[in-house]
């Protein structure tokens, strides 16, 4: 993931120090592919973002505190670099989907997604 804000900067910083999330199969990578893996499928959470949002930093902020309580992956979405994205979204960043199905946008509701994350628990 690359960007530019500071803020991502610090978290990115600071992640090395986050304990490792342990998964059912016995591993502890947050990003765990393995074929053999029990876990039957991360949810994705994609952050439509452009490089100068400070909105975008703090969304991402928060979601990777999320991170120690629910597994997930987060993909940042640069939507300067798709014409699509940038039409659809560009007065609304950030947008938030999960596992491609929109949730929010402007800001991080905590609610909808503590409960879209518990759902794709089970």
């Amino acid at each position: 993931m690359i960007r530019h804000g500071t803020l991502l900067f610090r978290v990115a910083q600071f992640s090395k120090y986050l304990p490792p999330l342990r998964l059912s199969c016995g591993k502890t990578n947050r990003n765990c592919t393995s074929k053999s893996c029990p876990v039957e499928e991360i949810p994705v959470i994609q952050v439509f973002s452009s490089p100068s949002c400070t909105l975008c930093d703090e969304v991402l902020f928060q979601l990777e505190q999320l991170r120690l309580t629910y597994h997930f992956k987060i993909e940042t979405v640069n939507i300067k670099e798709n014409q699509l994205w940038k039409r659809k979204y560009q007065y609304d960043i950030p947008v938030i989907h999960v596992n491609d199905q929109f949730l929010c946008k402007h800001s991080l509701d905590l609610e909808l997604l503590h409960a879209r994350l518990k759902l794709s628990r089970k």
